[in-house]
């Protein structure tokens, strides 16, 4: 039996708006600031299910910053919903195609793609969360959840509110994230990460899917600060890349973001070495959807 130690205040938080509904004890925006950094999927999917759209994004963080709201701004209006999840992996944008594809007819999917994230990492949130809502008792004594429902009880006390910002300053913190991506690309070189190969199968089911749809697929790699490509080179992993980029551009259109430009090559245009800042995404996003291609480019089809 689920204890009522955790079932009763995770029914009255209710941090995923999966159970209730009316009056909330918790204000919005607290907890979608805590859903989305927990577990994002379980967030965002029963939103996509209760209002499904025939444009969607998928990807990690770094497509999560190109918003819904400006690609319609620039495409007349057209409705998007950018299913890309902080910390995504490609296992979980796979399975998000799949769950948005059962759900309704597809015009257009963006899946942004990075060269950090290429490969097979089991984690599968979107699968969970499909889980979770197909076993509405797992809700309840889920661990991401519990969580959750703690960091939103604690915003309810004053003082008590969760920081869930880095916690170091902006140069500390870029340091950091450069450290980690090295050691990541390191692992690459030493082979020490789940080969993508076992994924590869996968995605040319979605192209396949996608031709037989007519669904405009574009795979978007996505722009990182220059301090972060000069890794590859810099680490012997230039080989690894061109092939990651050759893999993308078998499938079909792919647009390279992540290239030398007055955009990536300026710190300002960047809260870390991965993340856009909001009105550098705004420059990014009018680069796609209009088809300038001034900051990225359109690579040749193989």
């Amino acid at each position: 039996m689920i204890s009522s130690v955790t079932a009763l205040p995770v029914y009255i938080i209710d941090p995923y708006n999966l159970v209730r509904s009316g009056p909330q004890v918790v204000s919005p925006n607290i907890k979608r600031e805590y859903a989305q950094s927990i577990d994002d999927p379980l967030w965002k999917l029963p939103l996509y299910d209760r209002n499904p759209a025939e444009n969607i994004l998928l990807g990690d963080s770094q497509m999560e910053h190109l918003t819904a709201e400006e690609i319609s701004s620039v495409t007349g209006g057209k409705r998007y919903f950018n299913l890309a999840y902080g910390g995504g992996t490609l296992r979980e944008s796979i399975s998000t195609f799949w769950h948005a594809a059962a759900r309704g007819r597809l015009r257009s999917v963006y899946f942004g793609v990075n060269f950090m994230a290429y490969n097979s990492s089991p984690s599968d949130r979107a699968a969970a969360a499909d889980k979770i809502r197909e076993h509405p008792l797992r809700y309840f004594y889920d661990s991401g959840v519990l969580q959750t429902s703690v960091y939103d009880a604690l915003a309810l006390i004053p003082g008590a509110r969760m920081n869930s910002g880095p916690g170091m300053a902006r140069d500390l913190f870029w340091q950091w994230q450069l450290d980690f991506l090295t050691n990541r690309y390191k692992n690459v070189a030493h082979k020490n990460v789940a080969s993508p190969a076992i994924l590869e199968d996968e995605l040319v089911k979605i192209q396949e899917y996608a031709r037989r749809n007519d669904i405009h697929l574009v795979f978007v790699i996505t722009p990182q600060h220059v301090d972060a490509q000069y890794r590859v080179n810099d680490l012997g992993l230039a080989a690894e890349y061109a092939r990651f980029k050759r893999y993308f551009t078998s499938l079909g259109s792919t647009l390279d973001c992540d290239i030398p430009s007055k955009i990536t090559e300026d710190r300002r245009n960047y809260s870390d070495p991965f993340h856009l800042t909001d009105e550098a995404a705004k420059r990014i996003v009018e680069d796609i959807w209009t088809e300038t291609f001034r900051w990225c480019h359109q690579l040749p089809t193989e």
